[in-house]
């Protein structure tokens, strides 16, 4: 910011052009350095039978191409302030259903140690799958047991167990119960006894959710720390056109000094692409910090989007009623 406007004290005015590609270069070093040092979890497991709520984002997926086409005359029109918010809205509208969908499948892990050590100690004093998912049906298993119900009429139709529950896993897009409904057919099915295997894998899990708990608290707190940071470095982006604009005239209006000439085109259209790449670079950092399904990268991005719309047409609405006011007085001082 501070050498957009020393530009006009310098012999090469090229040097702008290499600020802005040396700070671009250097915030992708910092995500790609946090990408090496975060720990990966997958979450998100997409099978055979995907749930509603992955279908809605893959559809809304759609979204994207109305908003893209849109985005450039609204800039052209309206300026930076439209393009942003059109573009927040078509990525916002996929990833509000990728943020469901994560959210559920929060929610299905969380009861899912329950019904494993259920399963367990059903299957070790029945030795049939019907009759132990029917017995767990008493439980409070919250949207796990809509699932359980399915994968019981699934085998009362005479699907296999395997398949019955590995369609479960599907539908409920979790990882971790694709890996132990796995896990768990395969010991029992090679003899294992089902009591300790629902055990182990129970506790097992629990001690994952621990972890994600810890991670998704610090993930949090990022992701509105990001918003508040994403707020303020858009609105002094356009607080920096302003003094850029008025500097450049400013000076190169003085009588008997040879200023350089601040390159004001590149200076809009830079500012506008730092916003929109550090609003990708953020959202992309938060998906790493979080380790959660790909699709809440288009709610992140959209949500940043937005609030940099948001603050880049508040700092014109105070740029138009407050500074402009003041630009008379200044040019009374300055001879044009």
């Amino acid at each position: 910011m501070t050498l957009s406007m020393l530009t006009v004290f310098m012999a090469n005015p090229n040097v702008i052009y290499y600020a802005y590609g040396l700070s671009a270069i250097a915030i992708l070093l910092m995500l790609l350095g946090l990408r090496v040092i975060s720990a990966k979890e997958p979450l998100i497991h997409i099978g055979e039978e995907p749930p509603r709520l992955y279908k809605l984002m893959r559809r809304g997926l759609l979204a994207l191409i109305p908003s893209t086409l849109i985005a450039v005359p609204a800039y052209l029109r309206w300026g930076a302030p439209a393009l942003l918010l059109t573009l927040g809205l078509g990525f916002i509208i996929p990833g509000f259903f990728a943020q469901r969908l994560e959210a559920k499948v929060n929610q299905i892990d969380a009861y899912y140690p329950a019904f494993l050590k259920a399963l367990g100690e059903n299957m070790a004093s029945t030795a049939n799958m019907k009759l132990s998912l029917t017995y767990i049906l008493d439980l409070e298993l919250g949207p796990l047991k809509e699932l359980i119900e399915r994968a019981l009429n699934r085998i009362r139709l005479g699907i296999s167990n395997h398949k019955a529950l590995m369609m479960m896993a599907s539908e409920a897009a979790s990882h971790n119960v694709y890996i132990a409904n796995k896990v768990f057919l395969d010991a029992v099915g090679y003899g294992g006894d089902p009591l300790k295997v629902g055990k182990v894998l129970g506790n097992h899990i629990i001690k994952f959710l621990e972890f994600r708990k810890r991670r998704h608290a610090i993930a949090k707190s990022f992701d509105g720390l990001t918003l508040l940071m994403q707020m303020m470095i858009v609105a002094l982006l356009d607080l920096l056109i302003f003094l850029c604009s008025y500097f450049s005239g400013a000076m190169t209006a003085l009588p008997f000094f040879n200023f350089g000439e601040i390159p004001m085109e590149f200076v809009r259209l830079g500012n506008l692409a730092i916003a929109i790449y550090l609003s990708i670079l953020n959202a992309a950092a938060g998906l790493e910090i979080s380790s959660g399904f790909w699709g809440t990268l288009l709610w992140r991005l959209g949500l940043l989007l937005l609030l940099s719309g948001v603050a880049w047409f508040g700092v014109d609405l105070l740029m138009e009623s407050v500074f402009y006011r003041m630009m008379p007085g200044f040019q009374t001082l300055i001879p044009v």
